[in-house]
């Protein structure tokens, strides 16, 4: 007996994916490519919520929010090199501070 393979399956994100580009819905869905690249999206959000937990459990005081930045910075800098903060518009690490 032969069973159908799931990857056959149009589930919603595959809709609106080639709904928002057949292009993109063919490299990723058909071929499997996967960016290689950080989103920066999900990495400026990881290190500003790093650096916001950091005040709220430490206090606002001058030397937290230094501390706070540096939290950010060290992860950012994790996923993006300086030579990248001109790429990504307002998510840079001189607008989180």
């Amino acid at each position: 007996m032969i069973l159908p393979l799931n990857e056959n399956k149009l589930d919603s994100t595959k809709l609106k994916d080639f709904k928002a580009c057949p292009r993109k819905f063919f490299y990723s869905h058909v071929l499997g490519w996967r960016s290689q690249t950080p989103n920066i999206h999900l990495e400026f959000g990881s290190a500003w919520h790093e650096a916001m937990e950091h005040l709220l459990l430490s206090g606002y005081d001058n030397d937290s929010v230094i501390e706070a930045y540096d939290l950010f910075l060290r992860r950012y800098r994790q996923a993006f090199s300086p030579e990248t903060d001109g790429m990504f518009q307002n998510k840079t690490p001189d607008n989180a501070f």
